[in-house]
């Protein structure tokens, strides 16, 4: 399901904090509740950790660079470090592979929920909010040392101070400063690979921000959003972080195997892969294929450096 109903509450599953619980996820504390004042929720009360306090500072001397001002701070928060499992199909575990090797069952890994909100008059708004799906050195190949960023929303509510000149696409700065500065931290804790899920959603379908207000309901078309993708890695490219990057094609055009596919929770190739491997099987063909199946394929990778 692409169109999750959880909300911010639900979403802060257990609390982030230092050491182990704030990496990949072994050892977590107890689920805390969220902090309430009598007018909201209060994200600057919520428990910092090593991956927010480095995103947040990285965005702002980002900002600091581009002269751009943001009227009240901007804070970053994990809301989610949730150990996790995602089966492996049958399809791919009966299935006598070329290499002799026998599929993974499973492929273990850890969710996270990235926010960023702005303190302004008082109250925090939110801005951003990204989840991502990290499979580490434990997790077996074809996923090992992956990331697979599923997925990014926003709200149009970014205030810059009062009188600063705010270039073109200050939204756009601060997001792909904040997703950068993610891909440099997984960069560093030996992360190989990010994928990115690129198709659009469809006018009206609401991910992780729901009830917004009309006119934040813009869908953008697939190739405007490609293009807004290629634009944060090729910066990921000028800053180092990035060696390379392409769509399905250019990455695995090459392959000998389906087994060499990734496989990501709830990701449109976790579907697609398994029942053409069926097929191909004897199985009974599906009816429709998924949807996207007929287009260009809708997702992407880049290697970092």
């Amino acid at each position: 399901d692409r169109s999750p109903s959880r909300g911010l509450g639900d979403v802060y599953k257990r609390q982030a904090s230092d050491g182990a619980g704030c990496g990949r996820g072994p050892s977590l504390p107890p689920p805390s509740p969220l902090p309430r004042t009598a007018d909201g929720l209060r994200v600057r009360q919520l428990p910092t950790c090593a991956i927010s306090r480095e995103i947040e500072a990285a965005l702002a001397a980002e900002l600091r660079s581009l002269a751009l001002e943001p009227d009240g701070a901007l804070l970053v928060r994990l809301l989610a470090n949730t150990d996790a499992s995602n089966a492996a199909k049958r399809q791919m575990r009966v299935r006598r592979w070329s290499s002799g090797e026998a599929y993974p069952r499973a492929f273990p890994h850890t969710l996270h929920a990235l926010l960023c909100a702005q303190q302004r008059d008082g109250a925090d708004v939110a801005l951003f909010m990204m989840y991502a799906q990290e499979y580490g050195a434990a997790c077996e190949q074809p996923n090992t040392n992956r990331v697979y960023i599923s997925y990014v929303d926003s709200l149009r509510y970014l205030a810059l101070r009062p009188g600063s000149r705010a270039p073109d696409g200050a939204r756009t700065a601060v997001y792909h400063a904040l997703m950068l500065a993610y891909v440099a931290n997984c960069r560093a804790r030996g992360f190989g690979h990010v994928h990115i899920w690129v198709q659009p959603p469809r006018l009206g379908d609401e991910y992780l921000f729901l009830g917004r207000p009309a006119e934040h309901l813009r869908a953008p078309n697939r190739a405007w959003l490609r293009g807004w993708y290629e634009s944060l890695l090729r910066k990921g490219v000028a800053k180092g972080l990035v060696s390379r990057f392409g769509g399905m094609l250019d990455e695995f055009g090459a392959i000998t195997s389906a087994r060499q596919i990734p496989m990501f929770q709830g990701d449109h190739w976790d579907a697609f892969v398994p029942q053409m491997v069926g097929c191909c099987a004897g199985a009974r063909a599906p009816a429709q294929p998924p949807p996207g199946a007929r287009d260009a394929p809708t997702g992407g990778g880049a290697q970092l450096s």
